[in-house]
């Protein structure tokens, strides 16, 4: 219940300006569950639950990209076993194979994506079957975190536990980052243009 709550209360967003409904419907196709075995702490029995997010971003290999710190021994995306085929744990990026899970590929956007522009974080938060969806503002496009020695996209909204490894998008439903971590006022991302350095083999030419 109380997590719940909390879930209803970060998504009390300001309603967004901007008409979000045609690219919502666009990267909303791109963006599935990762769910790994946990153990209950009371059964003690192993089950599979979602842990965390993806997205595709080639329909036609099934490859989706992730958070790396979302992998585990297994895992399975929308239910469909899914390969480890790169990971960067420095980066905190991974690409999974998932055959038999087929969605449409998300575009990355071309260049880098300025402070104050609107966007929209996706993820399954707290392992919940809908997605949700958490709208904010660039705030800064580039920023070093000293004790990660990694450069992240700051975004003025929170980011939940269960959506890591999903998209931020823009208003015309294009990739700008990756969903790493956050607080109850902001969130980190990875541009897309970092993001694309180090995977560009693994999208469509």
């Amino acid at each position: 219940m109380t997590r719940l709550l909390l879930a209803l209360l970060l998504s009390l967003d300001l309603i967004p300006i901007t008409n979000w409904t045609p690219a919502l419907d666009r990267v909303l196709q791109s963006v599935g569950s990762i769910q790994t075995l946990q153990t209950d702490m009371h059964t003690g029995v192993e089950a599979w639950q979602t842990t965390c997010t993806a997205f595709s971003i080639d329909k036609n290999r099934q490859l989706f990209m992730t958070a790396a710190h979302c992998l585990a021994d297994a895992q399975r995306v929308d239910g469909q076993i899914a390969w480890v085929v790169m990971s960067d744990t420095g980066l905190d990026v991974a690409i999974l194979q998932a055959p038999g899970a087929r969605r449409a590929a998300i575009v990355p956007r071309v260049g880098v994506a300025p402070a104050g522009m609107a966007v929209v974080a996706i993820g399954h938060a707290y392992g919940y079957e809908t997605a949700t969806l958490r709208f904010g503002q660039i705030s800064n496009s580039y920023t070093v975190i000293p004790d990660l020695k990694l450069s992240f996209m700051v975004v003025s909204t929170a980011f939940i536990e269960g959506m890591s490894g999903g998209p931020i998008a823009d208003a015309e439903g294009k990739l700008v980052g990756l969903i790493q971590r956050g607080n109850l006022t902001s969130g980190l991302g990875t541009p897309t243009d970092v993001l694309l350095k180090a995977t560009r083999a693994f999208w469509p030419e």
